[in-house]
């Protein structure tokens, strides 16, 4: 793994009550094929995480752990308190029968059950103590924008120029991937998990990515932490002379394509490694 973040140097008692997750020694393998030995590692809020492999080699998974669909063989995930994540998975949505709207605002699940954890406790008779965890709860729906969830749907719609009343299976595969994208930004999450985030996108979605998430996001109050699957700065040169490989093949045998070549292989350099 490899962190794509400036960092200074952090109190490790006070990084560790910054983490949002960590990994405590954890182990994960599947048959043969040893996923993760003892593995350490902490998320904290603002922060940004490449996870660098070779095909096969875990990256996906690692994904899998930190969400809790799979769990490890040996060791711990510990994730911190009401933590709301969303991924966008590598592979494509369905082309179902169902409204662009209903996709994306089935993306606010974990902001649903805050309001319904919310709604339960509100109707308790609660001591000092109680209270206190009832207007921390309040302050985290506040600052998710949880207590506007359809119109965080329609902003969200609107930010990617989604076509809101359109079925899923009228979609090309890049619409969808943007539905999908959508779906996972809707809840303002505190952990963003994207895996191989630019498969099946438009050249006019990367730009907004890159420029609204990629760099860092940050809305309503929530400074979310960010977990990637990118490529790392030591193959940033054997990728850059690989590229200008294909460059100069594109120039010799098919012009017309070159321009947006080099534009994407731009997008590449500087935001893959």
């Amino acid at each position: 793994m490899s962190r794509a973040v400036a960092r200074t140097a952090i109190n490790p008692q006070i990084r560790f009550q910054m983490s949002i997750l960590r990994f405590d020694g954890v182990s994960l393998e599947f048959g043969d094929q040893v996923i993760l030995t003892n593995a350490e590692l902490a998320i904290e809020t603002g922060e940004r995480i490449c996870l660098i492999g070779r095909n096969g080699a875990g990256k996906s998974t690692t994904l899998k752990l930190i969400t809790g669909e799979i769990e490890p063989d040996r060791g711990e995930v510990v994730r911190g308190q009401n933590l709301i994540t969303s991924v966008l998975a590598q592979d494509l949505p369905e082309a179902m029968d169902q409204p662009v709207r209903d996709v994306v605002r089935s993306g606010l699940t974990e902001i649903e059950k805050l309001l319904e954890q919310y709604r339960q406790q509100s109707k308790l008779e609660l001591d000092r103590e109680g209270l206190l965890g009832l207007e921390t709860l309040h302050s985290k729906i506040d600052a998710h924008d949880g207590w506007h969830i359809e119109q965080r749907v329609e902003e969200t719609m609107t930010d990617l120029a989604l076509p809101a009343d359109k079925k899923m299976f009228e979609l090309s595969g890049g619409w969808r991937r943007r539905v999908a994208l959508a779906k996972a930004l809707v809840q303002k999450p505190d952990l963003l998990l994207l895996d191989e985030p630019t498969n099946h996108l438009d050249i006019a979605t990367i730009k907004w990515l890159e420029a609204g998430v990629l760099r860092g996001y940050e809305a309503g109050g929530v400074q979310g932490a960010g977990v990637e699957l990118r490529l790392g700065p030591a193959t940033h040169e054997a990728l850059e002379a690989q590229l200008a490989r294909v460059s100069a093949q594109l120039r010799a045998n098919l012009p017309g394509a070159l321009q947006a070549y080099d534009w994407a292989a731009d997008i590449v350099l500087r935001n893959f490694a």
